[in-house]
């Protein structure tokens, strides 16, 4: 592999600002917090896109030098990476995203299988990004429509962001069940019986709360190997919310703070 850059930019500093991209429908969003990075970034696309993973409504958080909620990025190549096996590798499936099962369903790969930007916008210093994302699951998922929302906002003074996550369902039927996914290579604590998750860098920290949300949290490690052969542990949380009837909506609070790496 050849990696190379403009040596010009080395010692650039980080550029704060908020981006969107509309041919990826990419939205990243980077603050300077008391002299400390932090950072959003969440995707829509579809997945048929070129070195594809199923990742529509997949979202990153960085605070302090510290990805917090990952994206694993591509994994060591082997003869499944490419093959019919491809999207039961954790590196590219929907199970290795910040995004849920429903009723036990994943993600479908393929162009058709496609994220619609529903709301992108900036005011009052929040930054709104929501997706249509019912499309991208198969009909066995029992779903009508599923919309994914973010408002991400941030505190100079607290030192802090936060960010608001809604995934709001509209089911076939009754009796529904979601797992939502949180990835990380750091592995989190489970606090306040089951109603905090933390995920602690080495300077920065992120806090998912669960409010009212009446789910069942675990965390599994999983091994894995990296694009360049190292190994490395991921960490899944799994948050169960049962017994959802035929219009469900799932808020979740993330609070985010640095502390560590000088932006």
């Amino acid at each position: 592999m050849i990696v190379w850059t403009d040596p010009a930019h080395i010692s650039d500093t980080v550029k704060e600002g908020s981006y969107y991209y509309p041919d990826t429908e990419w939205l990243i969003d980077k603050r300077n917090i008391q002299g400390h990075f932090i950072a959003f970034a969440a995707k829509g696309g579809h997945n048929d896109e070129p070195h594809n993973h199923n990742d529509l409504g997949h979202f990153i958080v960085h605070a302090g030098g510290d990805n917090l909620l990952s994206d694993l990025g591509a994994g060591l190549y082997t003869k499944d990476y490419f093959g019919p096996l491809r999207y039961t590798l954790i590196h590219n499936s929907a199970e290795g995203h910040s995004i849920p099962l429903v009723n036990g369903i994943p993600q479908s790969a393929g162009g058709a299988s496609r994220a619609k930007v529903a709301e992108n916008e900036e005011a009052a210093g929040r930054r709104r990004f929501g997706l249509e994302l019912g499309g991208a699951y198969p009909e066995e998922a029992g779903l009508q429509a599923f919309q994914r929302s973010f408002v991400w906002s941030t505190d100079a003074s607290a030192g802090q962001a936060r960010l608001e996550l809604t995934d709001a369902f509209r089911f076939v039927g009754a009796n529904n069940t979601v797992e939502e996914l949180f990835i990380s290579f750091y592995e989190p604590s489970i606090e306040a019986n089951g109603k905090r998750i933390v995920w602690r860098g080495s300077g920065g920290e992120a806090s998912l709360e669960l409010g009212a949300i009446q789910g069942v949290a675990s965390v599994e490690r999983i091994e894995t190997t990296k694009h360049l052969g190292e190994p490395v542990n991921v960490y899944r949380t799994r948050i169960v919310v049962s017994e959802l009837g035929s219009d469900a909506e799932l808020t979740f609070l993330l609070r985010v703070e640095g502390g560590g790496k000088p932006a």
